[in-house]
Order: C-alpha cells, then structure tokens, then sequence
C-alpha cells in the first residue's frame, strides 16, 4: 500500500512540471480584459462621449494584464488590421478610410478586439476624428530670405496653394513654395499672404509683414497693438445682459491679436467674468445685477506679447423699457407681443404680430427679433414696436428648438440633435441683410454614442447603450465666448465661438455628460456658475477660465421635472411645473406653490419705487406678480393688480365693463366678486373697482348718466350698485332685495327704472314675480307675478299629438321701448331649456310661447310624418335694439334662432309650415350678444362665432382652443369684442372680420421673455 501511494505521487509530481513546462512552451496568454486607452498623453476609460482624435497620432490599448494578444481594429464595420500591436496610427490606413468633407463631422465607432486562444474581449470607442488644418511657415532666413512652407500633417493632398505677395496693400506678384530672395525688390512695405485648402476643405491662412529697407536688407517692425472698447459707452445705462463690443487694430498686419477680457463691479477686486487669449471681439455678459457700476477691461496682444489695455465703466439700469414675450392665443396661434415696462404697474401692450404655428423660441438682437417656429427662423423687425413686421424667414428644413444670436449668425438646435450655425444680418446696421443670409457656415450633429463596457464577449448583445438623439436641444446660453448647449440625454456641450465663420468640431466638446433640460450662467458666492436642470434635480457648476469644476446638485428631489433655472442676485430659482423655488447659496426654499400652472420662465425687474418684482410666465394662467416682501417667509407676495383670472360673465356699458369673476385682491386673498374694469384703452385695460362677494348673475340697466348693474349673490340677493363713470370710477350701494323666502333663484332681469323681474321656483311652482324699486328701496312682496307651465307642447304642424317638453327655467330679460323718452318695458322674455321660451307682457298678465325646435315633417299618402325632431335646449334670450328681432341661444344642439318679435322663424326658406331649421346645427350657443348687424354667439369650449343678422348667415369663427367651457361676449362697438373665460377677460380686434386678432393680456399663455 505505501508502494503504490509513493508512486501516485511521485506520478502526480511529474504531470505537473510537465504540464507547466508545456503551458510555458506554448505562451499562455490570461483572459483579456480592458483597462482603457491613452491617447495623446491622456488616459481614458469612460467611453460615454466621443473622444476627438487626428489621424497622425497614436492610440494606445491599455490592458489590465500583459499578455500575448492579438489585436484587431475595426473603424465604421471596416477591418483596419489584425497585429499583435496595441498601437494604431490612423494615418498608416489611408486607402481604408472613406475620407471626405462629411467623414470628419461625423462620430465613428473603433472596434477594438483582443484575442487570446478561446478567448476574447471588445471595446468599443466612439471617436471624432479632426482634421487638422494645414501648416503654413513663413520666415525670415536670413538678411534678404524669406523662406515660405506648406505642409499637411495628416498627408493629404491639397485642394488648393496660393502664395501672394502685396506692396502697399496691392497684389505685387505669386509666389512659389521654398526660399524667396527679395533683394530683387525696390525699398517699402511688403506683405506675403499664403493660403491652403487640403482635399477636404480644411483651411489654413498665413500672413507676414516686412520691410525692404534702401540698403536692400528685411526690415522686421513690431508695433503694440491698440485696442478700443465701443459698446457700451463710458458711464452708459445698460440691461443687465449686454455685448461687450470692441476693436483690435495692428500696424503689423501680419499680426494676429488675442484679446484678455475681465468684468468686475466697480472697485471689487472679484471678477464676475474672466476670458483669456480670446480671438472674438464680442463678449456675452449675462445676469448682472441691476442698478449696479462694473468696469470692462480688455487687453490686447500681438505675437510679439505686444500689449494695449483698453476700460469701459458702465451702470446697470434698474428698470427696462420693453418686455418681449412669445405668447400663444386661445386659438393655438403663435403670439409676439412687446409692452412697455418702464413703470410694471402701468404694463402696456405696444405692439402684437400672431403665426399660424406656435414659436418655439426667439432671441433678440439690437431691433431685430429672430423666431423659432417651426422649421423656420423668422426675422422680425421691431423697430416700430407698434408695428413689427416680418423681414425675412429662413428654413432649416426640420423643427427648430431653440435659436440665439451672437455677431451676425443664428446658432439654432435643429432636429433631435443638431446644432446649426447659419449667417444672417448685422445686427448693429438692421437695415443691411447679409449677401450670405442663410448660409450654413458650421453643422455639428449631437453624436449617437453607443458604447459596451470592458469585458464583454463578442458573441454577447450589446449592453449599456446610450441613444443621445431620443430628445432635443433643450437650451442654448450664450456667456463670454461660449456657447454652453443643454441636450436631452446628451450632456452639456460647449461650442467655442471665437473661431467664427471657422468653425471645426474641435471646437466642439461634451463637458458634463446627463439629461439637461435648463442651463443659466450668473453669479452664486462671488462665482460664475452654469446652474441647470438635470431631469427632476438642480445643481450648479462653477465656471474657471479654463472649463467647468465639478457640479453640485441641490438636496432637493422635485415632483416634477425641472422647468426652468435663472440666477439672479448671487441666487438661484427654479421652476417645475407648478412651483417656485429659490436656492440661496446653501438651501432650497420654496416660494410658492401654484397650482393648475405649466410654468415656462421666469424674469426679475424693479418698479417706479426701486421693489424688486419677480414675474412667472406660465403656459396656463399668463403673467404671475410677485413683489419682494422679506417679511413672508419665502421673500416674495402675489401682487397682481388690474389681474383678472377668471370672468363668468360681464355686461358693457360704453368702454366700461362690469364682470363677476376672480381677480386680484392681496397676497393669499379670494378675489371673487364684481370687477370695474375701464376699457377706454382696450390695449391695455384697468380694473378700477370691485366689491368682494360671491356672485352668480349679472344685469346691466344703461339708461341713466350713471350705470346701474345689478348682481346675484349665492344668498338669494340682488344687489344693485350705480357707477360713477365721469368722476370717481367708484361703485355706490342703490338698494339690495331679499329673495331668500323662494327655494330658487335662476335668473333675474332690471328694467330702465331699477325694478327687478326674477324668474324664481316657488314650491312646487315656477314663477315670473316683479319686484318695484323705489327711494326706499324693495319690497319684497311682488307686484305681479306669473306661473310658468310644468311642460309645453311644441306645437308641430301636421302633427296631431306634438311632443310636450318640460320646462326648465334658464334666463330672463328685459326689452325696453328705446324710442320712448320713458324707456318703458316693453316685454319680458323668457328661456325655459326644452320647452322653447315665453314672451310676457310687462305686466306679466299674458304670455306668448315662442317655439325653438328644430323639425321635418313629411308628407305621404299616409299622411304626414315627423321624420326629424330636437327640442334643443333655450338657455339664453335677447332681443334686438327696436324689438324688431328675438335672438335665442340653444345650449345644446340647435345653435341660434333668429325670430321676429311675434315669433316668427326667419330663417324657414318654405311657408308649409313643413320645416323648422335654427341657424346652424350640431353645435353649442351657450351665450349671445348683439351690436348693430352682428350677433356674437359663444360656443363655451369651441369659440364663438359671428352672424350677420340680415344675411342670416355665420360670417366669421373664432376657435377657442381647451381653456374654457364657458363664455360670454359683449360688444357696444364693431372693433373691440370683450370675451368673460375661464382664463380672464380677452378682447379681441374685429374690425377686420376676416382677420380677427385676439390683443394681448396677462391671462394669455406665454412661455418666454427678454427684457430691453
């Protein structure tokens, strides 16, 4: 037994030095895996954005353990080799490579795959590759040499060399590559200017200045360049957002000039904005604060380190003289609107120009507006701020996001994940289009990275993709040089716009990667920051000369997502879609809660008293005030005078009206109750008086110097209030009768001396019941009264046995003799749902039933047949002027009858008495109203419409589009049509009955601002 134990292992023993001596024989090589690349001397191993590489430079694989590995390389699908090598040179596969103009906008996925016997990884690296710009040498070899040499370094051929000389500013001669003796020249000024293209479009220019001397020698003269500030003006009144404009000059033309720019407010030695050896002369400064002295500073220098320094101080204006705003009317139509700012409790609208299609974005330019709308950027020129109107448009060919302006170029998010840059005018001279106008100078398409992490078999699916194009651009924000872009699922890019028209996509960098929806620059603890909105999180991220430190997200978790950030007063505010936040530097506060809202921006400016005020643009409810107020807990107070939020109804009298509604009273105070509103300005309207209460009904009694207007209170009472129109714009108590003994008030009227016709329930009963006024006020015993039918035959002709309808009491009005100095009553009309409606006599001793359905009879051998029948559903009466006309508002199906004063239809075409036909059929007349040949019909949730009572046709339509379910109009003019909704009061333009234009309100839906 030991024998054969002793042997096992002295068996065992030698397999293993066997087996190890064939393992080393045979270079075992360890499972592949990854650890990254290096490139350029930097070493990566995050592959979730493109890595921009040039082809003249290695990459090298990294990997976590040495091993003999096989490497195959594969650009775009296309094997490029397979060596043991882990460096690859682009440049080496020239004829592999499909070069072109395209190839190099494009993000290319490198397929790396180590092998190993049975063994293998793939890292997929998303790269961009440059290309690089030709190399121009120009210099000076000796006394009378000047050497000149054009290189490619990535080898390519060129498109085109040109090699000029210029005496004097004048093209001398052509030059050619290599050493260039001058000596043959006459004594002056000379300037070499060399250009080349290679084969795709890169470009690259060298210019070179010198001077011939008498003795024939090269002459080399460096003069300091100088520099001058233009834009703003020593000691100018500025926006808080403003363009530093300035401009370099150089003897030495050869010179190229880079510039050092600072602002900081005045006498503090932290700067609120710091570039250094910048190419552009225009500077972006945002969100300063207002009312505030700030120096500019900017330096110049030439190659030489030659250098010129150049101040400017300004002051920031504590008020602004226009808002724009990009509105959408209650059709769906785009709206421009700008008003006058200067005095926030006195905003007016100057001017209104509405689009077929909502804009999406706009940004502002000296007096130019540039819109997003669409597929187009519509250029607008505001100069007129009464009359803006469309200069130009320019189409992108796909939806247009978001669109700003820097120098003459529009840079416009265009698509799911482009990023156009296109030419179009000088802002400084609006007079003068670009000959360029549209031309694209730059396109950078947001790359589609796909990437599969370290150690994944090449037979396994692909995990940990990430599709960046799913979204849009979210936001561009224009600060210093830069443009910063917020792209859904793509990260915050960078785009340096000092190379401008020279764009490459080395210009171009991702540097934060997330899902961006907002991004704001300002200043938070004496920093720039970049704030945004990272899905439902905010953060900053603060801004070095050089790039962007790491973010800071806020604690907070939003409920919704986040909508909107602006820095403000070393503060940061933040919208989602109902509320209101600020971040003070180290917590997060809510300001107010609002809801039912669909916030968009947000805009803080000062009033007349240096208050600070803050204002919310909301998609829903319009403009929201807040007054800064550190007395509340979140800082700020609702302050919204002259705001009406919601108008049940109203009546008219002259340029005023009276509504019952909800409108503004204090910060957290029910604003409901009956609102004076003076329309003498219909652009711009103001609420004069109001009485608190919860009101249901409203009558207007106009015969008098003085307007009596008559309310229903939710108590049963009627109260009637006079206004003083020509002096105090105040309302005064008249007399209020008590209706609370009947079990239901539906409705009242109030004749030309102030006696009030109720349409009451009684019981079991539905009565008519007249109430005299008188100095002492009411009775509240009726004078007269009159039951009303439980039902009503409709009183069909032909038709023996006619549907009886019952009576639903709805509305009740006054007709009033105008051709009398007395203004007597001269009857009372009645609307009762089903049923149809009532004439009465004043006295209310007689009743006419006036009959509103909608039927066909015919007639055969059999006799005659009530083929079609709808009884509609009366809810609102009037009558005309003179009581020539009935006008009746079917609530439900029948639209509008037009009647005679006896009852007559005047719209049945045959006297068979066969059909009966409303107006229009199958749509809504909830309320009408009457002014001259006109009849204005409210459909509630589906517009209005207006009909030319002599032609007895609809004449124009207005949509309405899902704000309200109810409205009532009044018009005592034909220009201006008041409108009571659910989102306000709205006055629209009728003068052109083919072209109706709502004006603008606070109520209307806006979703962005700039300030001027």
């Amino acid at each position: 037994m030991k024998v054969a134990r002793y042997r096992m292992s002295i068996a065992i023993f030698l397999t293993a030095i066997l087996g190890s001596l064939f393992l080393s024989s045979c270079g075992y090589t360890p499972k592949p895996e990854f650890s990254g690349i290096t490139y350029d001397g930097r070493f990566y191993s995050d592959f979730s954005t493109p890595i921009s590489v040039v082809r003249n430079k290695p990459i090298t694989v990294n990997m976590k353990v040495s091993g003999n590995y096989t490497f195959t390389y594969i650009l775009d699908g296309i094997t490029l080799d397979a060596t043991p090598s882990n460096t690859i040179k682009l440049s080496d596969y020239k004829n592999k490579l499909n070069l072109s103009a395209e190839f190099f906008t494009q993000t290319h996925l490198l397929k790396i795959e180590a092998s190993a016997p049975a063994r293998s990884a793939i890292l997929e690296v998303p790269i961009i590759i440059v290309n690089q710009k030709p190399v121009i040498n120009i210099s000076k070899k000796s006394g009378q040499v000047i050497s000149v040499s054009i290189t490619d370094p990535d080898g390519d051929d060129f498109k085109e060399k040109s090699i000029k000389l210029f005496k004097d500013d004048k093209e001398f001669s052509t030059l050619q590559e290599g050493d260039i003796d001058v000596s043959r020249y006459t004594a002056g000024k000379y300037k070499i200017v060399a250009v080349a293209t290679d084969l795709y479009g890169e470009t690259n220019q060298q210019e070179y200045s010198f001077e011939i001397q008498q003795s024939g020698g090269i002459q080399e003269t460096n003069i300091s360049p100088k520099v001058k500030i233009v834009q703003p003006f020593q000691n100018e009144s500025t926006p808080p957002s403003l363009v530093l404009r300035y401009v370099g000059t150089d003897e030495n033309s050869g010179d190229i000039l880079v510039y050092d720019v600072e602002v900081a407010k005045s006498g503090s030695l932290s700067t609120v904005l710091k570039i250094r050896k910048t190419k552009s002369t225009e500077i972006i400064i945002p969100n300063l604060e207002r009312n505030t002295t700030y120096t500019a500073t900017v330096t110049v220098y030439d190659l030489a380190g030659a250098s010129d320094t150049a101040a400017v101080t300004f002051r920031t204006s504590a008020k602004e003289n226009y808002l724009y705003i990009n509105a959408k009317d209650f059709g769906g139509k785009g709206l421009l609107a700008i008003l006058k700012a200067n005095d926030i409790n006195r905003i007016s609208t100057v001017g209104t120009l509405v689009f077929d299609d909502i804009i999406e974005d706009f940004d502002l330019a000296e007096d130019y507006i540039y819109l997003a709308s669409n597929e187009k950027i519509i250029i607008v020129d505001s100069r007129d701020k009464a009359q803006p109107k469309i200069k130009d448009s320019l189409n992108l060919g796909s939806l247009i996001s978001v669109v700003r302006i820097y120098k003459n170029y529009a840079i416009a998010g265009v698509g799911y994940d482009r990023i156009e840059i296109v030419d179009l005018t000088v802002p400084s001279s609006p007079s003068t289009f670009s000959s360029k106008l549209g031309t694209k100078v730059f396109s950078f398409k947001i790359p589609n990275v796909g990437s599969s992490k370290n150690n994944t078999n090449k037979f396994n699916p692909k995990k940990d993709s990430v599709n960046i194009t799913q979204g849009r651009i979210n936001d561009i924000f224009l600060y210093g040089d830069k443009a910063f872009i917020a792209a859904d699922l793509a990260g915050i890019w960078e785009i340096d716009l000092s190379n401008l028209p020279y764009l490459t996509v080395y210009d171009v960098k991702n540097i934060i990667p997330g899902d961006y929806s907002t991004i704001d620059v300002g200043i938070v603890n004496n920093k720039p920051v970049l704030a945004f909105g990272e899905g439902q999180r905010a953060g900053i991220i603060e801004i070095s000369e050089t790039t962007l430190a790491t973010k800071t997200i806020f604690s907070e978790t939003f409920d919704t997502p986040v909508r909107k950030v602006k820095v403000h007063d070393g503060k940061v505010y933040i919208l989602t879609m109902d509320k209101f936040y600020v971040w003070n530097g180290s917590t997060l506060a809510l300001i107010r809660s609002l809801r039912g809202a669909s916030l968009q921006d947000v805009h803080f400016l000062y009033d007349i008293n240096g208050d600070e005020n803050c204002l919310l643009f909301d998609e829903v409810r319009g403009l929201w005030r807040f007054r800064k107020n550190e007395s509340k807990p979140s800082g700020y107070e609702l302050f919204e005078p002259n705001k009406i939020y919601f108008s049940k109804d109203h009546v008219q009298y002259d340029k005023f009206i009276f509504l019952i509604g909800d409108g503004f009273v204090g910060d957290g105070l029910d604003g409901e109750g009956l609102h004076a509103i003076d329309a003498r300005d219909p652009k711009n309207y103001v609420e004069r008086d109001m009485i608190l209460g919860d009101f249901t009904k409203i009558k207007l009694n106009p015969y008098s110097s003085n307007p009596t207007i008559g309310v229903l209170s939710q108590n049963k009472e009627v109260k009637l209030y006079e206004f003083d129109v020509a002096n105090t714009l105040r309302f005064r108590d008249i007399a209020v009768l008590d209706l609370s003994t009947f079990d239901k008030v539906y409705d009242f009227a109030v004749d030309s001396a102030n006696n009030v016709y109720a349409l009451l329930k009684n019981g079991a009963e539905n009565i008519v019941a007249k109430f005299s006024y008188s100095s002492s006020g009411f009775s509240t015993t009726p004078d007269a009264t009159y039951t009303l039918p439980v039902t009503v035959s409709q009183g069909i002709p032909y038709i023996t046995s006619s549907p009886a309808e019952i009576v639903s009491p709805m509305n009740i009005e006054v007709v009033i003799n105008n051709l009398s100095k007395q203004k007597e009553t001269q009857a009372i009309l009645v609307a009762l749902g089903r049923a149809g409606s009532l004439k009465l006599s004043p006295d209310l001793s007689f009743a006419q039933v006036l009959y509103t359905r909608f039927y066909v009879v015919t007639q055969d051998e059999n006799g005659y047949t009530l083929k079609k029948y709808n009884p509609g559903y009366d809810q609102r009466i009037i009558a005309d002027k003179y009581f020539d006309r009935i006008y009746v508002a079917d609530g439900e199906y029948n639209g509008v009858w037009l009647l005679d004063r006896n009852g007559v239809n005047l719209l049945d075409k045959e006297d068979d008495n066969m059909t009966s036909i409303p107006l229009f059929e199958g749509a809504p007349a909830r309320n009408i109203s009457w002014y001259g040949s006109k009849l204005f019909a409210a459909g509630g949730g589906f517009g209005y419409k207006i009909i030319d009572v002599y032609q007895k046709a609809k004449v124009a339509e207005v949509n309405f589009s899902g704000l309200t379910y109810a409205f009532n109009l009044t018009t005592t003019d034909d220009k201006y049509l008041f409108v009571s909704t659910d989102s306000g009061l709205i006055v629209y333009d009728i003068s052109n009955i083919s072209d109706i234009k709502p004006l603008f309100t606070l109520s209307m839906p806006m979703f962005k601002v700039i300030g001027r």
